[in-house]
């Protein structure tokens, strides 16, 4: 999305959702495998905020945009997995946010933590923070596997919206 596109979504009241989606960036494109399965279901593609750029477009605009749509996101979704950039296995930071997220907006947030590509310490990490989560929010929405993640995107935009 370009921020002239943004511009209109925000400062009025939304109708229609608008999902934040967080977690794993690098050379994982969940997110591009999420918004297939949304428009197959008949989810229009603009109810998304994708924050992943390509390499070389990050910088300061684009972090202002990110802000803008997490401050107006009706829901979000954290996808956690291998970034698949070699010698980095982790997306701490987005460990963090899905935590902070979840406190903030329970029932609007949907965390997928992905073990299938990790090992060793990040494997480790990754379960005890699922299983702390899942201790700690006994009621949240907190996955294994994107297409889990998916699945309840839909019921909570249904739910909501009537999508």
């Amino acid at each position: 999305m370009e921020i002239t596109m943004l511009k209109g979504l925000f400062g009025r009241k939304r109708k229609e959702p608008l999902v934040f989606l967080a977690g794993t960036c690098g050379n994982n494109y969940w997110r591009l495998l999420f918004l297939d399965e949304m428009t197959e279901a008949g989810i229009l593609s603009s109810y998304f905020f994708n924050p992943q750029v390509n390499p070389g477009q990050w910088g300061a605009e684009r972090e202002i945009e990110e802000n803008k749509a997490k401050e107006h996101a009706t829901h979000y979704v954290f996808y956690i997995g291998d970034p698949k950039q070699g010698g980095n296995e982790d997306s701490s930071y987005s460990y963090v946010e899905a935590a902070i997220t979840l406190a903030q907006h329970p029932g609007k947030t949907v965390i997928v933590i992905d073990t299938t590509e990790l090992s060793g310490h990040a494997l480790k990490a990754a379960e005890a923070i699922k299983r702390l989560l899942r201790m700690r929010y006994p009621d949240a929405p907190i996955f294994d596997t994107l297409d889990e993640g998916i699945e309840e995107t839909l019921t909570m935009l249904d739910a909501y919206f009537g999508i």
